[in-house]
């Protein structure tokens, strides 16, 4: 096939030279012949035989090289060419893995905070989970407002109050209360809480120093003694004490109260057992008096013992274990020509059966008695063992006092 001037390739348009049988540009192949060696016609050969001088050759030259830039043909068989498909590909696989990692990131984030969502919103109280937040609320502490179960109420008042003294203030109990708990107490480890109010009245005569921990017991039905957990007001220090209280005590609310009983009084002291129920007869723990007027000759003065009483406490204490008060009053006329002068301490004492007791504690009957005075009072306090009915008021003949023979007042409570 023979090219004519102005030709173009078929391929990339490239501008081709006559009888130019390859592009230059792309190396496509222009004459399908030019795979096969170029024959020449018989004519020719005979021709250039015939004709051949030195000065033809026996074949065309080939085509002028082309000012266009060679590009390989497409049957180019140079050093490989390097594929970046695969480093696409690489690139493609790292970027799609990265957006799977972010992905499963955010799905497990938004997870974890729809979780704890939806927790909380179980266990808020606006749920109706009222089960969980009674539980939670149980092992608070209370007063009158109990945190997981309604107070069950026993009154104590009756028609005579439920009343005792201890180491001079008057107690008078009022009602017990039970629930599991209270706001303003201590709560038990297991639920179960006794309180007991009642009222503290002192004469403000003589300050009472004692601790409600210490001298306070509850005795259950079975028999148990359990100490107290807490109390309003745990201690008394004021002379002139009148004020509401309370004690808890640890103990199943399903006990029936009144086969309960308080114990009153430490190891070491005369304890009072005061059943909880309402017009309980606690008589033996209140104060007994006896009107006497029993007079007597001591020193050339008039003694008379006007009055004698029974008290489980006095000079702001509790008597002792086994042993209890007997306060003398006495009323003194000093007629003599002199003044007296002697401690009771020293002068006088009380008889109880085989048991001499000295004054205990404070007395108030003068130490002096000018003469001629009349009318001097003052009251004594012995420890006695309880039971005791028969009593003898001595009054010691003793050195100290000058003139002093001895005398009794007999008498009895």
């Amino acid at each position: 096939m023979s090219q004519h001037p102005g030709s173009y390739c078929p391929n990339c348009r490239a501008h081709l030279m006559p009888e130019q049988r390859f592009c230059a540009n792309c190396g496509t192949v222009i004459d399908v012949g030019a795979h096969q060696p170029t024959a020449r016609p018989p004519s020719m050969e005979g021709w250039a035989s015939a004709h051949n001088d030195g000065t033809v050759p026996a074949t065309p030259p080939p085509p002028p090289p082309s000012s266009f830039p060679q590009q390989p043909p497409s049957y180019y068989t140079g050093p490989p060419i390097k594929d970046s498909s695969k480093s696409v590909m690489r690139q493609i696989g790292c970027g799609l893995l990265s957006v799977i990692l972010v992905v499963l990131l955010l799905c497990g984030g938004v997870s974890y905070l729809g979780y704890n969502w939806l927790r909380g919103l179980a266990n808020s109280p606006s749920s109706g989970n009222t089960g969980s937040t009674q539980s939670s609320n149980s092992g608070n502490t209370a007063d009158s407002t109990p945190t997981s179960a309604p107070i069950k109420t026993t009154s104590l008042s009756g028609s005579r109050p439920l009343a005792f003294i201890y180491s001079d203030v008057k107690i008078t109990l009022l009602d017990v209360k039970q629930a599991a708990s209270f706001s303003d107490g201590v709560t038990p480890p297991k639920p179960g809480v006794i309180r007991i109010s009642f009222k503290e009245e002192q004469d403000g005569t003589k300050a009472a120093y004692y601790s409600y921990s210490d001298v306070m017991r509850l005795i259950l039905p079975d028999g148990t003694i359990v100490a107290p957990i807490t109390a309003k007001n745990g201690t008394v220090t004021d002379a002139s004490t009148n004020r509401q209280n309370w004690i808890d005590f640890p103990a199943s609310t399903d006990l029936s109260v009144s086969n309960m009983v308080l114990r009153v009084g430490t190891d070491a002291e005369a304890q009072m057992q005061i059943p909880l129920k309402a017009n309980a007869d606690v008589s033996k723990y209140q104060p007994k008096t006896v009107t006497l007027n029993k007079q007597t000759t001591y020193t050339g003065l008039s003694w008379t013992l006007t009055s004698a009483f029974v008290r489980w406490s006095a000079n702001g204490k509790h008597a002792e274990k086994g042993m209890i008060y007997v306060i003398t009053s006495l009323k003194v006329d000093n007629t003599s020509a002199q003044d007296f002068y002697g401690s009771p301490v020293d002068y006088l004492r009380l008889k109880a059966g085989d048991v001499t007791s000295a004054p205990s504690g404070d007395t108030t009957v003068p130490l002096v008695i000018e003469k001629g005075k009349t009318g001097a009072t003052g009251e004594c306090a012995f420890l006695v063992p309880q039971g005791s009915t028969d009593f003898s008021l001595i009054f010691l003949a003793t050195p100290s006092i000058s003139g002093s023979q001895q005398a009794t007042i007999p008498f009895q409570i």
